[in-house]
């Protein structure tokens, strides 16, 4: 399509919705007849050939907006966002008024990959009455109230227009099915009501599908997908949701993945050579375990397919592959890291970029990779701030919050870094609106936020030996609540500003040993390190200086714990595990020793992460005769639990929970209970982070100090 015609914008209709009559009198009008070819297409799944025939029929009919904003979306099912996305944007600036142009923009939005503005949610509610109830506005307020899971307000969006497409009341049904299983029957019911020749019907397949899996209704979830394949054989979205849900059907696990592999050979090798089926077939073989045979596939489709959505996709999961998260620069090697830049560096380099959030993580972590490197001067990330910043869309509170953490570190550019923590205290408000239209609720989210930023506002300060400034930023984060690094850094400058560099001190040390990081790298110690050298000039006597503030800060971290004890600790509930290997420990076998109890499963992610500094602690008390630690899995067999130990060896003994967490009413998880030689919880911990080893050391210690203190 030549430039003039994609973005000939001018000649575009902008006129008003027609009345319901006056637009069923238009079903010989070409243009709305091309329109509606379009939107079957889509509903279809059939992005690739709804952007080619939007593109041909553009050439017959370019003054019709419907056309032009059903082709913008085809552009963008085939993962051509951001080119869909600058031409909708450009109708908009250029025809604010032409509500046709709104809708292009918030159907572009609909199709990325992760969705999270608020304001295009309410958006297609604004589309609703500016284009007077038209079915396309219903079709795609629906679709986004679906893809969100807003099921209350799809059902008083169908309530109140009967002409919301048919699926539309299945899927509100269904998402209500969550809380109330008997409105299952009547969303399959109304998902019935749409017949296999109905052009939405694939969309129907799709998204009833999806809603019975959430249900955790499986077998109907597939019969569901599969109805729709019949009809479009072609989906690649029903494709994806078939391989998914054959994995997680109930009964033999290797026979599930046996159908997965029969299911995408079958497919390949009936299918023309798309990119985008080959990299979902790769995701499929990659989500069952077979990455051997996933990379021949994704090489194809670098190969082949160089400039495509979804080699732009294979290469970004092989460059996220290599480091992490934007920020988890600092955990690799310099190696490791060195790779990384170049990789990052070789994808923003591509011609053209498809998806903006695959563009936004390779930024962000070339960025990251600047800023964590102590060489880079003030005007290095000065200038990488500026280069990331247009990139940066869906996590900007992220990049404004290190963007002024690092100008900071660096004692530079404050007005700057003040300017940037404004634009961060700014975007809270939407950052909490995107969190609310997912559904999410956060209690204290927005205090915590802007916490952070008014914490790196006192630094920004308190740089400029603006004292009272600092100090009023500071406890403006206090008051919401925010605890982190930057405020202990800003805490010990307003110290070491008063003339009381030992508190300062003192303040940097407890934050640098309770720090999750390596030794030595967290920014307290460094805070703490560039203390001293501003001071003497050097590093010279500095380890004996750190030592004496460690034994000082943690002796007061032990006796905080010995404070802790519970005043009137409850009886733990009776309880009576067996161990995996057959052994049976109760509550009357232990009786008159101390118990650490812990409680955790294989599919807790915060739980695994703390296994090996949970292994030290049962080796540091291994020959310690009157405790007795017991790791207690919360659910799964036993059989499951043997399982992942074979995969993930630990030295440490399991226990089955058998439903004693249900019983005692556990619901968090990791935690471990500290008892008493009664039997009572002397100490509950939810996890101690980097120092549990010691932390948990300490309450054991705690609990024989009380002991002692009540026998005199």
């Amino acid at each position: 399509m030549s430039l003039a015609l994609a973005l000939g914008l001018v000649g575009c209709s902008s006129r008003a919705p027609m009345p319901a009559r006056e637009r069923e009198a238009q079903v010989d009008d070409p243009a709305e007849g091309a329109a509606d070819r379009l939107r079957a297409l889509l509903a279809a799944d059939e992005g690739e050939r709804c952007a080619a025939e939007g593109e041909a029929q553009l050439q017959h009919h370019p003054a019709s907006g419907r056309l032009r904003a059903w082709w913008l979306a085809c552009v963008a099912r085939t993962g051509r966002n951001l080119e869909a996305a600058a031409l909708a944007d450009r109708w908009v600036s250029e025809r604010p008024d032409d509500a046709w142009g709104q809708w292009a923009r918030a159907a572009v939005w609909y199709e990325e990959s992760a969705p999270a503005r608020a304001d295009r949610l309410a958006d297609t509610a604004a589309l609703v009455e500016a284009l007077a109830g038209h079915p396309d506005a219903l079709r795609l307020r629906a679709a986004a109230l679906a893809k969100w899971g807003r099921s209350d307000e799809l059902t008083a969006l169908v309530a109140a227009y009967p002409q919301a497409p048919a699926w539309a009341r299945a899927v509100a049904r269904l998402g209500g099915a969550r809380g109330d299983p008997t409105l299952v029957p009547q969303a399959l019911a109304d998902a019935h009501a749409v017949r296999p020749g109905d052009p939405e019907f694939v969309t129907t397949a799709a998204l009833v599908g999806e809603g019975l899996a959430r249900a955790w209704r499986l077998t109907e979830a597939l019969a569901w997908v599969d109805r729709g394949l019949e009809r479009a054989p072609g989906s690649l979205r029903l494709r994806q949701q078939r391989w998914e849900l054959l994995s997680m059907q109930p009964g033999d696990t290797a026979a599930n993945k046996r159908a997965v592999l029969e299911d995408i050979s079958a497919t390949l090798a009936a299918a023309d050579p798309r990119p985008g089926l080959l990299r979902a077939a790769a995701e499929a073989y990659r989500s069952i375990g077979e990455d051997a045979l996933a990379e021949p596939l994704e090489a194809r489709v670098v190969a082949e397919f160089a400039d495509s959505p979804a080699a732009e996709a294979v290469q970004a999961a092989r460059d996220e592959a290599l480091g992490g998260g934007p920020y988890a620069h600092a955990r690799l090697t310099a190696a490791e890291a060195a790779a990384q830049r170049a990789a990052d560096a070789a994808f923003l380099a591509r011609p053209r970029h498809h998806d903006p959030l695959l563009r936004e993580a390779a930024a962000l972590r070339q960025f990251a990779a600047t800023v964590a490197d102590p060489a880079a001067t003030a005007t290095q990330v000065v200038a990488a701030i500026e280069a990331t910043r247009p990139r940066v869309h869906r996590q900007q509170l992220e990049f404004f919050g290190a963007a002024a953490r690092a100008l900071a570190d660096r004692g530079a550019e404050p007005a700057r870094a003040e300017a940037l923590v404004r634009e961060g205290l700014a975007a809270v408000a939407g950052e909490l609106a995107a969190a609310n239209a997912r559904g999410h609720s956060f209690d204290g989210l927005k205090g915590w936020l802007e916490g952070a930023l008014y914490d790196l506002l006192a630094r920004v300060r308190l740089g400029e030996r603006r004292l009272a400034d600092g100090e009023a930023a500071l406890a403006e984060a206090t008051r919401r609540g925010r605890q982190g690094d930057d405020h202990t850094l800003a805490q010990a400058e307003v110290a070491r500003l008063r003339g009381d560099a030992a508190a300062a001190d003192r303040l940097l040390m407890a934050c640098s040993d309770e720090s999750e990081g390596e030794p030595g790298e967290d920014a307290c110690w460094r805070g703490l390190t560039a203390a001293w050298q501003r001071a003497h000039g050097e590093l010279g006597g500095f380890d004996g200086h750190a030592a004496k503030l460690l034994a000082q800060v943690r002796e007061a971290r032990r006796q905080q714990v010995f404070a802790a004890i519970a005043a009137a600790p409850k009886p733990a509930p009776e309880f009576r595990f067996t161990r995996l290997d057959g052994e049976v420990v109760s509550s009357a076998s232990v009786r008159d020793k101390l118990v650490v109890l812990h409680f955790w499963f294989t599919t807790c992610g915060p739980c695994v992460e703390e296994l090996p500094r949970w292994q030290a602690f049962v080796d540091a008390q291994a020959r310690a005769r009157d405790v007795v630690v017991l790791s207690v899995h919360a659910i799964d067999s036993a059989e499951e639990v043997r399982t992942w130990l074979a995969a993930h060896p630990q030295r440490f003994g399991v226990a089955m929970s058998d439903g004693y967490c249900e019983r005692a009413g556990l619901n968090s998880f990791p935690t471990t209970w500290f008892l008493d030689r009664e039997g009572r919880i002397a100490y509950e911990s939810g996890g101690a982070g980097a120092d549990l080893e010691l932390e948990f050391a300490w309450r054991v210690e705690g609990m024989r100090a009380a002991e002692k203190k009540r026998t005199g």
